[in-house]
């Protein structure tokens, strides 16, 4: 669920953490309400405001997301922590209802692992939890959203001569919101079977072993760019 809600609405991982249920159905309907992030600092998890002030936003929710949620709300999230949830309750926490940051980018690599899926991207770097953003948007972009609208649902704020009222936008994000049609339903994301001790292990193992990539790629291409550029000078 985590991913379908990154994926469709460009939430941040920290705007995600922070989520209540109250900020999906608490207000207006099909609208999910930005207004904190889930912080973890050295004296535990804190809950903050979101990262800048264009970060205060409400986004459009498609079908397939409010439907997902509203699955989430009613049995998911019961069956994951054990008791039934309410609207002050966190969208996503950990399986004892506290507050929770996983390890984001690693439980992506280890999901697409057990799922038979690439880890890294292009046989080389490792995919980040972050880059759902980016999906987001390069859709969006592909499906004709102008950038002034992208920035907005991504809480970047309104740039460029191009940029209406924050009203006129308002009401054109829930059409460019729908543009977004994944080949995939309810009962798909609810047909989980849950993978065994050992297959659980290696995606761990897996998941740990492309961040290390991801690092060691960063740095073999900063030495060859200097090296590059050593050989420029001469």
């Amino acid at each position: 669920m985590r991913y379908v809600l990154a994926f469709l609405t460009g939430l941040r991982d920290g705007e995600i953490a922070g989520l209540k249920f109250q900020d999906v159905f608490g207000g207006e309907t099909q609208v999910l309400s930005v207004n904190k992030q889930l912080r973890l600092e050295e004296s535990g998890y804190r809950e903050g405001p979101p990262k800048t002030d264009t970060s205060f936003r409400d986004v459009p929710l498609g079908a397939l997301v409010l439907e997902a949620m509203q699955w989430w709300f009613d049995e998911g999230w019961a069956a994951y922590v054990g008791h039934k949830a309410t609207l002050v309750d966190l969208v996503f926490p950990s399986p004892s209802g506290k507050p929770w940051r996983p390890r984001s980018s690693e439980l992506l690599r280890a999901d697409l692992y057990l799922a038979g899926l690439p880890t890294k991207f292009r046989g080389q770097i490792g995919f980040v939890f972050h880059r759902a953003r980016g999906s987001f948007t390069s859709w969006l972009a592909r499906r004709g959203t102008p950038f002034d609208l992208r920035r907005a649902l991504l809480g970047h704020g309104a740039v460029g001569v191009t940029d209406g009222s924050y009203e006129e936008q308002s009401e054109r994000l829930p059409q460019e919101i729908e543009k977004l049609v994944l080949a995939v339903t309810l009962d798909d994301l609810k047909r989980y079977e849950s993978p065994g001790r050992k297959a659980i292990t290696a995606a761990r193992k897996t998941a740990k072993d492309t961040a290390n990539h991801n690092v060691l790629g960063r740095r073999r291409i900063k030495a060859e760019a200097e090296k590059q550029k050593a050989k420029e000078d001469k």
